[in-house]
């Protein structure tokens, strides 16, 4: 389960998943993403990284000198989003992220299952797990 900042607590989560399932939270600044981590959170997600048209979140791109702070923040997994493509992830990769959360590269893409192995190729390129 993901949620977040205005969503349903972490704790509060935890209590309608079972044991072994796991909870992320969203995450715009970095003080958040301690706090997420303070809540119980099993990964962190921040961003968006990189311009959006998914959400409209009206704040601007964090960029990757802001997503190297969070690395450096985070004591659980990080997961990056916002914005994030093929053409652009390897800098978000080399920055030491956990995972790369992409929606509309993907989703949007006139052939996802290609956009999908584009992605795969780049993360394999740069040293990133799949």
């Amino acid at each position: 389960l993901h949620v977040g900042q205005t969503d349903l607590p972490v704790e509060q989560a935890r209590q309608v998943l079972a044991s072994h399932q796991v909870v992320g939270r969203s995450n715009h600044e970095i003080e958040e993403l301690v706090e997420s981590e303070r809540m119980g959170a099993d990964h962190v997600a921040f961003g968006s990284i990189y311009h959006t048209d998914t959400k409209g979140v009206g704040r601007p791109p964090q960029g990757i000198e802001r997503l190297l702070l969070a690395r450096d923040a985070a004591q659980t997994p990080l997961v990056a989003i916002g914005g994030i493509t093929a053409e652009n992830a390897a800098p978000v990769i080399e920055a030491g992220v956990d995972a790369i959360c992409v929606t509309a590269a993907v989703g949007s893409a006139a052939e996802p299952e290609a956009a999908a192995a584009k992605l795969v190729k780049v993360i394999e390129e740069v040293g990133g797990r799949i």
